[in-house]
């Protein structure tokens, strides 16, 4: 098994990739496409998982801004 640090390049890769997912899901024509690539970023997570990342997956879930309804669309 490879070495964590081994897997930095990896990483920073996945990390690029996942930003311009994330950007995509924002501009998404449709709740469908958005939900879609929603659930492509939750398997691009376990990729990172497995290059020793240990962020959140869905850091935006943990709190409600005043006024906010407590389930946004999936975007």
């Amino acid at each position: 098994m490879s070495h964590i640090a081994d897997l930095e390049p990896t990483r920073q890769g996945l990390l690029a990739l996942r930003a311009e997912l994330h950007r995509q899901r924002e501009a998404a024509p449709t709740p469908g496409v958005a939900h879609a690539l929603r659930l492509a970023d939750s398997y691009l997570f376990l990729a990172l998982g497995y290059c020793g990342h240990n962020d959140e997956l869905f850091p935006e879930e943990g709190h409600v801004e005043a006024g906010q309804t407590p389930f946004p669309e999936l975007r």
